[in-house]
């Protein structure tokens, strides 16, 4: 049984009827909604005067103080990006270089028959 029918299974009337649980929604009054309502309300005053409340953390900070935390950033990124072209260039650089030197070698040239790789005038 893979998951999507096992899934299904159990959302159906019958399973559902079988562990005592109504698919019928209850249907709410206002005033039981005000109430809900002013319960999460003085939830979130109460954690936020604790101190406990992490979810408005972005509000915690002026907007200057925000603005100037992502333009560090920002710097930071720029940065690492001109240092990992910069690394990049050298490696290429040492690999060219190696590559020069690898055909200096006088007497595999000698060896091959021909005095150089270029074509002199």
């Amino acid at each position: 049984m893979d998951s999507t029918s096992y899934l299904d299974h159990l959302n159906s009337r019958m399973h559902q009827a079988a562990i005592g649980s109504s698919m019928m929604v209850k249907k709410s009054t206002e005033e039981e909604v005000k109430s809900r309502f002013k319960l999460h309300i003085t939830k979130k005053l109460e954690a936020v005067n604790n101190g406990k409340d992490d979810s408005n953390s972005a509000q915690k900070y002026s907007f200057a103080e925000r603005v100037k935390k992502l333009e560090e950033e920002e710097l930071e990124i720029k940065e690492r990006q001109r240092e990992a072209k910069k690394r990049k260039k050298e490696a290429k650089e040492q690999m060219k270089k190696e590559a020069e030197n690898a055909f200096t070698d006088e007497e595999a040239m000698a060896a091959m028959g021909f005095g150089s790789f270029g074509a002199k005038k």
